[in-house]
Formats: C-alpha cells, structure tokens, sequence
C-alpha cells in the first residue's frame, strides 16, 4: 500500500487533480506514512487477535476511498484514503 502512494500518489496529483506542487506530493506520501506508524505503535497490542481482520477492512475502505476520490478528482478523499489505508497497513506490520 505505502508503494502505491510513494509511486504514484504525484502522477495522481499532477495529472488527475492538476496539482503539481512536490510539496503537497510530499504531504499526502507523508500521511499515508505517518498513519502507518500510528497504526503500528498504538493499535497492534490492543487490537490483539483481531489485528488481522481490522487491518484488512481498514485497507479495503481505504482503498474504496482512493478510488471514490479519483473519480471526481477530490484531494481530500485522496489524503483521507492514505490515512485510512496507510493505518491499516501499520496495523498489519506491526503483528506479532
């Protein structure tokens, strides 16, 4: 998932949004990543057994999100796909 958004996330900016600033580029990497971490440091104890299955819907909805927000072109449902699918991501990693 944090591939997708390291290698593709500007070309979606630049081309689809028409936002070409490497900054804003950086900024949506950077909630994807930071959502990861999140993720990993404070819900992988407490979700126990069922980090599993939390970090899958969580990167599904994230990914339906990514897709709703390409079609209209929404900067915004594209940071919030990163979010949610980057703390599912982190959820996943950070299993025993």
């Amino acid at each position: 998932m944090l591939g997708l958004y390291t290698s593709v996330a500007p070309s979606f900016l630049s081309r689809l949004l028409g936002l070409s600033a490497p900054a804003l580029a950086g900024a949506v990497v950077s909630t994807a990543c930071a959502a990861s971490t999140l993720g990993q440091i404070t819900l992988v104890r407490p979700l126990g057994r069922t980090a599993l299955p939390v970090a899958c819907a969580l990167l599904v909805v994230g990914m339906g999100l990514l897709t709703a927000g390409l079609t209209p072109g929404s900067l915004t449902l594209l940071v919030v796909a990163g979010a949610v699918a980057g703390l599912g991501q982190g959820i996943d990693s950070g299993r025993p």
